[in-house]
């Protein structure tokens, strides 16, 4: 893959700085889950958390201050010599090394918890060392700072906005997308956004207002608008909804205020016109926890060939402990599902 700027946070650090505040809370000031690396409190190596491993893992980083920083035998048109996107707010784009001139790529952007940053959030969940072996453009936006110096998303009525600006996030991520698509050729069928936390929340934001671009999204324990007439998506979009029954900050089924995980889920089985029965399985997500710990439910055979899925994750906590390959398995869900043609 071409990485177009240099990025050195290591795994642990990286999980140190998520364990001290990757959560959404409507109180900023105790928004903090943990203030320790160790995911579950057993002493463990918080890089074990980081699955696949962190973002300069093997990778041909590249300084974005150098000059032709784009190969233009591989992308000919150079079209971001500066490795970022988003002008005022850029954004880090990390492409394949692919070449093949008659493709239309797939665009995977990941959006990280509250009080995190993108930084982070790719060194505990690796999407930009898939970049060549899914095939896929990967972005890498941050969200804006509060007051005290949190960056946050504003995504839904719950979460995270608190000081209430009213930031369009949803326009400067598609605006996003808008530049990606100016110079290269995007699968306008395979366009997905992933988050945790505070990123999950933005994920469905995107999803119920621009489902005629977004046609996938992956959530780890971020959930949907708490009112469901707030959300009217003009087109099916596959969804995977994966949570912790241990949530201890966004709830598995228990906050009054919170719809359930179940209950985001089957609204969108509702929207996309699902089987009305799942198929279930068993997968192993959390590397903490027994084997194949994971039950999973998708329901197919969705409108234009979408899906859903609910993984859920018992005993697990807002932040698992990845096993190796997890994240990468929740992709695939997302861009093994092209959204077909009306």
């Amino acid at each position: 893959m071409t990485v177009l700027t240099t990025r050195t946070l290591t795994p642990a650090l990286a999980l140190v700085l998520l364990f001290n505040g990757a959560a959404c809370s409507d109180d900023v000031s105790t928004a903090s889950p943990a203030a320790t690396s160790d995911v579950n409190g057993d002493g463990a190596d918080a890089s074990e958390a980081a699955g696949e491993g962190g973002v300069d893992a093997g990778l041909d980083v590249i300084d974005a201050g150098e000059e032709d920083v784009l190969d233009p035998t591989e992308w000919s048109a150079d079209p971001f010599p500066t490795g970022e996107i988003g002008g005022d707010r850029p954004a880090e784009i990390v492409l394949p090394t692919d070449d093949s001139p008659d493709r239309r790529w797939p665009v995977v952007t990941l959006l990280h918890g509250f009080t995190a940053s993108a930084l982070v959030q790719d060194t505990y969940f690796g999407v930009s060392t898939l970049a060549d072996e899914l095939g896929i453009i990967v972005v890498l936006p941050d969200g804006m700072t509060n007051s005290q110096g949190a960056q946050f998303w504003n995504a839904t009525d719950w979460c995270c906005d608190f000081e209430r600006t009213g930031v369009d996030d949803a326009g400067y991520l598609i605006g996003l997308l808008d530049e990606i698509e100016e110079f290269i050729p995007v699968d306008p069928s395979r366009v997905v956004f992933i988050g945790h936390s505070n990123g999950g929340f933005m994920s469905y934001h995107l999803a119920c207002d621009y489902a005629d671009r977004v046609t996938a999204i992956v959530s780890l324990a971020g959930l949907k608008w708490i009112g469901a007439a707030r959300c009217n998506p003009v087109a099916p979009v596959t969804v995977l909804q994966i949570h912790g029954t241990n949530d201890e900050t966004v709830a598995f089924d228990d906050d009054p205020l919170l719809p359930s995980a179940r209950d985001t889920a089957a609204r969108w089985v509702e929207r996309n016109d699902c089987l009305v029965e799942p198929e279930t399985s068993n997968f192993d997500f959390e590397s903490r926890l027994p084997a194949d710990e994971t039950v999973t439910e998708t329901w197919s055979d969705c409108d234009r060939g979408t899906s859903v899925g609910l993984w859920v994750i018992p005993d697990g906590s807002h932040i698992p402990t990845l096993r190796a390959g997890a994240i990468r398995s929740a992709l695939e869900f997302a861009l093994d599902r092209p959204r077909e043609e009306p």
